[in-house]
């Protein structure tokens, strides 16, 4: 899909975003499901030690992510006013492989298992 230019002011957008396993990456849509504006940033696999080798992400580091594309999208799409939602109240579906509770924390992640405890609806909630 080629992202393109929003369909007029005041359209209505939303977004969606893929936690996967390399990367993760966010759309955001306008009310024809066109794909508007695209971004994605690779999923943090956690630090090198060399005490200890390879350390697995933590949950902060895979939502810092999700956010960051987040904040991307908006920023591409011009902002809140532009696209007919207010500061904060954007519409967004965030999908990871494995279990999201009711509350927005990621609680199991096959692909990312250092990733339990990212708080996703949190920092999405900018």
């Amino acid at each position: 899909m080629t992202p393109g230019s929003p369909s007029g002011a005041g359209a209505s957008l939303a977004l969606g975003i893929d936690i996967g396993g390399t990367k993760v990456l966010g759309v955001a849509i306008d009310r024809d499901d066109r794909v508007v504006a695209e971004a994605r940033v690779a999923t943090p696999h956690g630090a090198t030690d060399p005490d200890r080798g390879s350390l697995p992400a933590v949950g902060a580091d895979v939502a810092e992510a999700v956010a960051d594309v987040a904040a991307a999208l908006r920023q591409s799409v011009g902002g809140s006013a532009a696209v007919g939602w207010p500061a904060g109240e954007w519409p967004i579906g965030a999908g990871a492989p494995g279990l999201v509770d009711r509350d927005g924390v990621l609680r199991f992640s096959p692909n990312l298992p250092g990733a339990a405890g990212a708080d996703i609806r949190r920092l999405l909630d900018l």
